[in-house]
């Protein structure tokens, strides 16, 4: 049944379509067009076309509207009108207070997220230094010198540096191991992968260059610093390879390998 319903706080329009338009007095005047105000002492309205228009204090009618009510006809044809821009203003409010909602839901986690990567980057500097102090890899040193193209890289360098060995004054110390080790890069005998761990590993540049773009997997590093930690470290590598070739020798004696340990020097 048609109604408009009126009180000190909300508008309520009734029509035949099943829903029912309800706002307050401000956001009716803004979708209707023109406000509707209760007279002085009055607390409600209620107008039903062609039945009543009844005028209340509290529960008791005490008073009458003109019937019919021309005023009261317009408001009823101009709800599909308002149910339209109470919709719109709902909406916009509606999605207001998600995106809010989300933006706020977002901050939390952002902020959650940047405690953990800050923590995370923390106690992986932290690891770092320890790492440093013992001689040991981080992961991502670890994983830079066991990538293809690094390890290609510190195999074409090691062959420069193997070359230079043994062009050098025989008169270098440890000349003899050092141009051995020379020879077995150049063969091929030895691990690139191993070379490559034994660069990155032996040179604080390198590691500081892979540390400063992890995801890079050493191309950042540059050829001569890779250069100069191979060629620091030859020395170490070829008396360590030297050492244990010669412990092995003693362990099978004079080289015979079916002579057994006990039996040997």
């Amino acid at each position: 049944m048609p109604m408009v319903h009126q009180t000190g706080q909300m508008i309520w329009v009734r029509c035949d379509d099943g829903h029912d338009y309800g706002d307050t007095p401000e956001n009716f005047a803004s979708d209707f067009g023109e406000g509707l105000w209760l007279p002085p002492d009055i607390t409600s309205r209620e107008y039903v076309p062609g039945i009543r228009h009844t005028l209340k204090i509290g529960t008791d009618v005490v008073d009458g509207g003109p019937m019919p009510w021309p005023l009261g006809d317009k408001i009823l044809e101009a709800k599909p009108r308002c149910d339209a821009l109470k919709k719109e203003r709902d909406d916009k409010k509606w999605k207001d207070y998600c995106d809010e909602f989300h933006a706020k839901q977002q901050a939390e986690i952002d902020a959650v997220n940047a405690k953990l990567k800050a923590d995370t980057d923390a106690q992986l500097r932290k690891w770092a230094a320890e790492a440093r102090v013992h001689g040991l890899l981080t992961p991502d040193q670890q994983q830079s010198s066991q990538s293809d193209a690094f390890v290609v890289r510190v195999l074409k360098l090691a062959t420069a540096v193997a070359h230079n060995v043994i062009e050098e004054d025989p008169e270098t110390a440890d000349h003899v191991a050092r141009v051995e080790y020379a020879e077995r890069v150049l063969r091929g005998d030895e691990n690139p992968k191993m070379l490559a761990a034994n660069a990155v590993a032996t040179s604080d540049l390198v590691k500081d260059k892979i540390d400063e773009a992890p995801a890079q997997l050493g191309a950042n590093v540059p050829d001569d610093d890779i250069a100069f930690a191979i060629a620091s470290a030859w020395t170490a590598r070829a008396l360590l390879l030297k050492n244990a070739r010669a412990l092995a020798l003693k362990v099978v004696a004079n080289g015979n390998p079916d002579q057994t340990h006990a039996g040997a020097e």
